[in-house]
């Protein structure tokens, strides 16, 4: 299944809508049993817990997969072009090389001057490991085959998948 954005607010959708749209292309198996939002204690060291939200949990009775979904809007992206569409033209063209060093603009309060390869590293997998290290998440316990993925859309042109490597 494609599908393609084809108005501008699709460029800006926030992380909850693509989100959302996700999990119900990818996850049409009503038989599974899909949690968005679950909540879980992260763990970043072992004396360290905090509350955190996993964007999509998949329970099966051998696996355990976890999604954790960011969004990158084009306008905070350290681009040349100030016209959103021509923004989206030139990410078409890029390769996934090129898309890893766009950095983020001065106007990303959060991001700022960054490449995404940079913030996916530090950021994005540091956070998926945090669920991993969590007893719930302990697929040995279960006796369950665990997977945990950070899936960044760039502007919605673009979709980076990294698996994060919790053993």
């Amino acid at each position: 299944m494609t599908q393609t954005a084809t108005h501008a607010k699709h460029f800006t959708a926030n992380e909850a809508f693509h989100r959302d749209t996700m999990c119900g292309v990818l996850f049409q198996n009503h038989g599974i049993k899909t949690n968005l939002e679950y909540k879980v204690q992260k763990r970043s060291h072992p004396d360290n817990t905090e509350t955190g939200y996993i964007d999509i949990c998949k329970d099966t009775k051998t696996h355990l997969l976890i999604v954790e979904l960011e969004c990158v809007q084009l306008q905070y992206l350290s681009m040349k072009t100030r016209n959103v569409l021509g923004r989206v033209e030139k990410l078409i063209k890029m390769s996934v090389k090129e898309v890893l060093v766009l950095k983020f603009g001065s106007n990303d309060n959060y991001r700022k001057g960054i490449t995404i390869n940079n913030w996916i590293d530090k950021e994005v997998l540091d956070q998926l490991y945090a669920y991993g290290l969590n007893p719930e998440m302990n697929s040995e316990a279960h006796g369950k085959s665990f997977r945990a993925y950070a899936v960044v859309l760039v502007g919605v042109q673009k979709v980076l998948l990294a698996e994060a490597e919790l053993s």
